[in-house]
């Protein structure tokens, strides 16, 4: 079976398999292609991370957003990345033949994305969110992939009635969610069970919901890219970024760190 034909925590074990080396290996194709034209884009006001895919995390969410979006099949879709950046990702789902639109509060994906779009001549968009709602009719998309965001938005139930609201029936919900097991940061144990009792008013899983050991869970102090301590240059800009994060309508770190696993999902909205 396929690692990634599931939903559940994210394991190391998937990471020790031929189907995410080979899923990975295509993601940092498309990233290096995606930087290689980097001068032809970036605005210097972008404070996110260049090469997401080597970071803690994104390793594995990448690949497991790539195998379930293949999943949907051949048909052109309209495709919504909320929370996007200004990433490789959005570019190499378009190379699979669907229109991507980019969704984000940051106004520095306005500028970024069409220009990344003209360089690299993928049909990838840009709509910018006030945060509260989304930019599109109702049943307009027929998938949504939300990477690591929904926990950072501070009215996440509502936005989870937003992407219900504009997918097709029946449409494609993949989602991954930063969890941290220490209840410091923004989604802890308890709130985790609240969104997940949230998404299901509105979803059905169409991949498998399956338990991972607690021992082979990826977690943000281990794995491929762990998170290291914040000395140096690396340290000034983390701490950076937690005082931009509000200004964003997202929260900073807070002082009592936090431990992190990640929670992927492939979801159907329901009838």
């Amino acid at each position: 079976m396929h690692p990634f034909e599931r939903s559940g925590l994210a394991s190391l074990t998937d990471l020790r398999t031929d189907e995410w080396r080979a899923l990975f290996s295509r993601a940092e194709t498309a990233q290096a292609s995606f930087l290689a034209h980097e001068k032809e884009f970036r605005s210097p006001e972008y404070i996110w991370p260049r090469d997401p895919l080597h970071t803690w995390a994104r390793c594995w969410e990448y690949p497991y957003a790539l195998h379930q979006i293949e999943r949907l099949g051949k048909q052109r879709l309209r495709i919504a990345d909320v929370g996007s950046g200004v990433t490789f990702f959005p570019f190499l789902v378009a190379q699979l033949g669907h229109e991507v639109i980019c969704v984000d509060i940051d106004p520095v994906g306005a500028v970024d994305i069409p220009r990344a779009a003209a360089a690299l001549k993928q049909p990838v968009t840009f709509r910018q969110t006030d945060g509260r709602t989304l930019p599109f009719a109702d049943g307009e998309l027929g998938a949504v992939y939300c990477l690591s965001v929904l926990e950072h938005i501070p009215e996440w139930s509502r936005t989870v009635d937003e992407m219900a609201r504009v997918l097709q029936p029946g449409g494609t919900l993949i989602l991954t969610i930063d969890i941290d097991l220490l209840g410091n940061s923004e989604l802890g144990p308890d709130a985790h069970e609240r969104l997940m009792a949230k998404l299901h008013e509105k979803f059905e899983f169409s991949a498998p919901e399956t338990t991972v050991h607690p021992s082979s869970l990826l977690r943000s102090d281990r794995g491929p890219y762990p998170v290291l301590g914040l000395d140096g240059i690396a340290g000034l800009a983390f701490r950076a970024k937690q005082l931009v994060k509000p200004l964003l309508g997202r929260k900073p770190v807070p002082p009592g760190g936090m431990l992190l696993t990640v929670h992927g999902m492939a979801l159907k909205k329901r009838s």
